[in-house]
């Protein structure tokens, strides 16, 4: 019997270590994750190469960390559970707009 519908696995970074490499090959899907300012291109891409190589089915991409753009414009809000937002400033507000930090 099934226990669980999805089981998430995190492992290290694929480049210095195989780890992730082994059990991505084995998982249903991967998704790559980076960090911004930190994950540069050529390791993005060397990461795909080897993810690839392993026979890995790699879904998406996820971007950690990421600063808005202190010129761009507005405040992009979006629902979440319970009547609460979040803002690109990391900070949770009520319908009213009254921010607390998370």
């Amino acid at each position: 019997t099934e226990l669980a519908d999805i089981v998430l696995l995190d492992s290290a970074p694929v480049v210095p270590v195989t780890d992730g490499l082994v059990l991505s090959a084995y998982a249903d899907a991967t998704i790559l994750v980076a960090r911004a300012g930190v994950s540069s291109g050529r390791s993005l891409t060397r990461a795909t190469e080897l993810l690839q190589q392993v026979g890995a089915r790699v879904v998406g991409t996820v971007l950690n960390a990421a600063e808005p753009d202190p010129g761009s414009y507005g405040s992009y809000r979006y629902r979440y559970h319970g009547g609460y937002y979040y803002n690109l400033t990391g900070h949770a507000a009520d319908p009213s707009g009254s921010p607390s930090e998370l």
